[in-house]
C-alpha cells in the first residue's frame, strides 16, 4: 500500500495477532528477533490426525548498528494451507547510513511469494534536511513474475509544527512497464 510519499508501507501483513516475540539483548551492535503467531483459523483438517495450521505465522530477523550505519534482514512466513489459500512468505535485506539528524541514504531488496506470485522490490531512498523540515525521496522498482515491472517514485517535504505534528506535501508517480506509463 502507498503511504506518505509513494513508498511501500506494508509488504506482508500489518500485524500478527496472538503472537509471541523474543528480542535478544544487543551485543556488539547486533540484535536478533524471533516471532511466532498462533493462527485463529481452526478449520478442521480433511485428513484424520493432521492438524490444520492455517494462520500460524513466524519470523526471524537480525540487525546491526554501528554509528550511523544500519544493516538488517528478516524472513517472515504465514501458513495458509487450507482449501482457500496458499502459504505466504517474504524475506528482505536493507541498509541505511545516517549522515546527521535529518540526512539518510538507504537501499534494500524484498522478495515475496504471495498466493503463488513471486514479486521483488528493489528500492533506494533518502532524506535531506532543508530548513526546519525534511525532503524525502524514494524510488522502488517492482518486478512481478506474472505482470512485469513497474517503477515508483515519491517525493515529499515534511515541516514539523511540534514534536508530534508535521505538515507535509507529497507526490508520487507509478509507471507500469508492462502496459505503458500511467496505467496505474
Amino acid at each position: 500500500s502507498y503511504q506518505f510519499y509513494n513508498n511501500l508501507s506494508t509488504l506482508f501483513l500489518n500485524r500478527f495477532d496472538n503472537s509471541l516475540e523474543y528480542r535478544s539483548p544487543t551485543f556488539a551492535g547486533v540484535t536478533v528477533n524471533a516471532m511466532y503467531g498462533f493462527g485463529e483459523n481452526l478449520e478442521a483438517s480433511t485428513t484424520p490426525g493432521v492438524r490444520n495450521e492455517a494462520g500460524d505465522s513466524y519470523a526471524l530477523g537480525a540487525q546491526w548498528r554501528s554509528g550511523g550505519f544500519y544493516v538488517g534482514g528478516a524472513y517472515t512466513a504465514s501458513d495458509r494451507t487450507t482449501s482457500t489459500g496458499n502459504d505466504l512468505s517474504e524475506w528482505g535485506l536493507g541498509a541505511q547510513y545516517r549522515f546527521g539528524s535529518q540526512t539518510t541514504l538507504g537501499a534494500g531488496y524484498i522478495s515475496t511469494d504471495r498466493l503463488g506470485r513471486d514479486t521483488s522490490f528493489t528500492f533506494v531512498s533518502g532524506s535531506l534536511g532543508v530548513g526546519a523540515g525534511t525532503v524525502f525521496l524514494n524510488y522502488v522498482m517492482v518486478d512481478e513474475d506474472t505482470r512485469g515491472s513497474s517503477n515508483r517514485l515519491g517525493l515529499a517535504y515534511a515541516y514539523p509544527l511540534s514534536k508530534r505534528t508535521n505538515a507535509y506535501v507529497a507526490t508520487g508517480m507509478t509507471t507500469d512497464l508492462a502496459v505503458g506509463s500511467g496505467a496505474n
